[in-house]
């Protein structure tokens, strides 16, 4: 896949560049407002240090936000694209759904999505069982299987009871057979999405208010 990584460099650089005037442009247009709720709709433009940094990790991994990111926008936009107050906004919510389509499409060339939501403790499988079908979660956890399985045997061998544990005292304890089943077992037990999907909404601001 093609990425032009200056002009994305580029485009960020002036956002940054020009949050001061922006942040200044809503607030202005906010005082001018008479009515009220209209007035806190223009204020809630102005994102806070910590929306600004909601998608910012330097330290921490965040590939398994990927899919719920791209499915939270897609059903954002597509909901403010079919009300009447939107109309005029159309050409470019339909030009947004078309490009998250499209990323969303590439992601099905790799397991690395599905295995990364599969592998952060908070989350496991309670995003596929909260908005996938019953056939596409197992195709997710069956594809898990084997490509834990695949690695497993790559590093270990057929047959292998896996790496040796050693303890304290030096002596060796093999580790627990069947390893590429421990994905199967990770089954969430409370809900871990919900924050995540209200941060997604942050990027909703500067399109849909």
């Amino acid at each position: 896949m093609k990425v032009r990584w200056s002009s994305t460099y580029v485009m960020l650089r002036r956002a940054v560049e020009l949050k001061p005037f922006l942040n200044e442009f809503i607030y202005q247009t906010g005082r001018e407002e008479s009515d009220t709720a209209k007035r806190a709709k223009i204020d809630a433009l102005v994102l806070s240090r910590e929306e600004w940094q909601a998608f910012s990790y330097e330290n921490a991994p965040t590939l398994h936000n990927a899919l719920p990111a791209l499915e939270a926008l897609h059903n954002f936009w597509t909901h403010y694209s079919e009300l009447d107050e939107y109309a005029v906004f159309e050409d470019g919510l339909e030009a947004a759904l078309a490009k998250i389509a499209d990323y969303y499409e590439k992601t099905s060339t790799s397991h690395a999505y599905t295995f990364a939501m599969l592998l952060d403790p908070e989350t496991k499988m309670d995003h596929f069982k909260r908005h996938w079908s019953a056939d596409l979660q197992q195709r997710v956890l069956d594809a898990a299987e084997e490509t834990f399985k695949e690695r497993y045997l790559e590093m270990y061998g057929p047959g292998s009871r896996g790496p040796p544990k050693t303890s304290k005292k030096g002596s060796t304890v093999p580790l627990p057979r069947h390893h590429h089943r421990l994905l199967i077992a990770m089954l969430p037990q409370n809900l871990g999405l919900q924050n995540f999907i209200n941060t997604s909404m942050v990027l909703m601001k500067y399109r849909m208010v």
